[in-house]
């Protein structure tokens, strides 16, 4: 890559419009904006970009970690101040105030305190030494210390609150390791709620981590195909009137290059739901039809000649026919054939209207079962599937007049209008005069390789986040059983004594617990048949249109995750309930 530093003096010529990021204090920010504004452009300066980063990190892998860190830093401060409710009750025996007992508990963390600190401090001083050359450390290290008083702030909240539910305990019974029963349960499920929701929603991220990881794993193969097939990019800085004028033209520019054999149209966003739309029209010749859905692709006989298509016989579909429109419906959808002939039909009918041009014929054929379409990609959303099965092939060329040169170029602005040849292309935009509006031309390929590394690495940080979530449930439910029995600890053997089952002797516990393990899962359920009834009665029976619903399969990850909770409680309580009824004699 090239980068020239010209001065202002020979801007003449240039088009200067885009983002700039200034280095320096807020003078040079407002000179810099300064010199723009004289020469009579607009000038849009942002100095905070917290809001965004927040938006940002809050769909990241660390956005899902911060959280469970400092869940995690809360459940393990809280649980030492309870456990030490007996060694809080002999030094209350022995005189000493509270203030003097929080005081001790501090000088015997503080050296190890201190080391973990330096370890991790020099730990990430060196890491952003390799990783950068310790460039923006002020920066880095304001957020670092941000983060650091963050979970600080969680561990002396903890810290106090378990101190506080240990405190309150009555002197003997602190003795016996008995607790509060009200402050101690309720200290604990300030804790198990947010880990429950936490988990679930760490399973959910990685879960479509998961599923995102498939896709292109799947769809690696397919892009051995894509050879050089390359996606342009729009600039948006422009005006409006600009935009308009430079549209179409692209749009025809895009239309030559498809006559010319060198772009390939492989565009997703025409959905069967979406088509659906068009045959309710008030006219539409597939009014009555009702509303399908699934995938379909919209190609160009580009598209065919570069990946191979096969019909029911098994032949190759090598290029659509003049003039005309080519439908190719999958063998799994077979039953629904005159309802998506209906549709597409509509929808033929309606582009042409608008566009004042004769409807074209539409020859429709059966595809071969079992096979799945190479897509190419969504360049602006990478986590997009690329490969389509029992999917809807829709091949129209330019000459069909369907599409207007403007929505060639809304094409290319999702990168489904692709260039086979980069190097020519450059050079046959330059002689179009488009590049103050095609900037870029960039490797499809290359941006998926970029994109599936991008997301094994994300994959690998969900993982870390849901052993670590689950960690904590786990541990949390152990906790909230060992609290139970001992704040609860004559009951429980009176009971015992008098012989109570188990579910009778803990009955408003396991009320409690399954209060907590059916809310998310009911919620979650509610989400994904909505999501359902939303996606019509067509739709298939994993068919949920939010990627974060896992295709229908929220609703059992987070009752998995909340199963492994309540088991995990009940397990516990009964191994705590045991030791006990074997102990309690000799204890009293």
């Amino acid at each position: 890559m090239k980068t020239a530093v010209l001065p202002f003096d020979r801007l003449a010529g240039q088009d200067p419009r885009g983002n700039y990021y200034v280095f320096g204090d807020a003078a040079a920010t407002q000179a810099f904006a300064g010199r723009f504004r004289a020469d009579g452009y607009e000038v849009a300066v942002k100095t905070d970009y917290t809001a965004s980063f927040m938006q940002w990190l809050a769909n990241q892998p660390l956005g899902v970690s911060f959280p469970v860190t400092l869940l995690l830093c809360a459940m393990l401060t809280g649980m030492f101040a309870l456990m030490n409710a007996k060694g809080y009750a002999v030094q209350r025996l022995q005189g000493s105030s509270a203030l003097s007992i929080a005081a001790r508990d501090a000088r015997a963390n503080i050296r190890q305190s201190l080391a973990v600190t330096l370890i991790a401090a020099l730990g990430f001083v060196g890491f952003l030494g390799l990783y950068n050359h310790a460039a923006h450390m002020g920066m880095a290290l304001s957020l670092a210390s941000g983060i650091f008083a963050a979970l600080l702030a969680v561990i002396a909240v903890a810290y106090l609150i378990g101190f506080a539910v240990a405190s309150r305990s009555p002197l003997l019974a602190a003795l016996k390791g008995r607790l509060p029963a009200r402050l101690a349960s309720g200290a604990i499920y300030c804790v198990r709620a947010p880990a429950v929701v936490l988990a679930a929603w760490a399973v959910i991220y990685a879960g479509l981590a998961v599923g995102q990881a498939i896709d292109q794993a799947e769809a690696r193969q397919a892009w051995s195909t894509a050879g050089q097939a390359s996606a342009i990019s729009l600039n948006p800085r422009l005006s409006q009137d600009e935009q308009d004028r430079y549209s179409v033209r692209t749009g025809r520019w895009l239309i030559s290059q498809e006559r010319q054999g060198r772009m390939i149209l492989a565009e997703e966003g025409y959905t069967l739901k979406e088509l659906s739309r068009y045959a309710s029209q008030p006219g539409a010749a597939g009014r009555n039809t009702p509303s399908l859905s699934g995938d379909a692709l919209t190609v160009n006989s580009n598209y065919l000649r570069a990946q191979t298509v096969l019909d029911a016989s098994g032949r190759r579909i090598a290029k659509v026919p003049d003039h005309e429109v080519l439908v190719v419906i999958p063998a799994s959808k077979q039953r629904q054939r005159q309802e998506i002939e209906s549709v597409i039909q509509a929808f033929v009918a309606s582009q042409c209207q608008m566009y004042h041009v004769a409807t074209p014929r539409i020859t429709v054929l059966m595809g071969r079962p079992g096979q799945s379409l190479f897509g190419y990609g969504e360049q602006n959303m990478p986590s997009q599937k690329a490969v389509f099965h029992d999917a809807v092939l829709i091949g129209v060329d330019a000459g069909a007049g369907v599409f207007s040169p403007d929505d060639y170029t809304a094409f290319a602005s999702g990168g489904n209008a692709m260039l086979t040849d980069p190097d020519q292309a450059l050079v046959s935009l330059r002689e179009a005069g488009l590049q103050p509006f095609i900037f870029a031309v960039s490797s499809v390929s290359s941006k998926a390789a970029a994109d599936f590394a991008r997301l094994q690495a994300n994959l690998r940080i969900h993982v870390m986040n849901v052993l670590v979530a689950i960690g904590i449930l786990v541990a949390s439910a152990i906790a909230a059983a060992q609290t139970h029995v001992r704040s609860d600890a004559q009951r429980i053997f009176a009971r015992y004594a008098h012989g109570w089952g188990f579910a009778a002797t803990h009955r408003p516990f396991i009320i409690a617990e399954a209060a907590l393990a059916l809310v998310p899962v009911l919620y979650s359920a509610c989400m994904v048949i909505q999501s359902r009834q939303d996606a019509g009665p067509s739709a298939a029976s994993n068919d949920a249109s939010d990627i974060y619903l896992l295709g229908g399969w929220q609703s059992a990850f987070v009752a998995a995750v909340t199963f492994v909770n309540i088991l995990m409680y009940l397990l516990a309580t009964a191994r705590y309930s045991r030791a006990l009824a074997a102990n309690h004699s000799r204890e009293e």
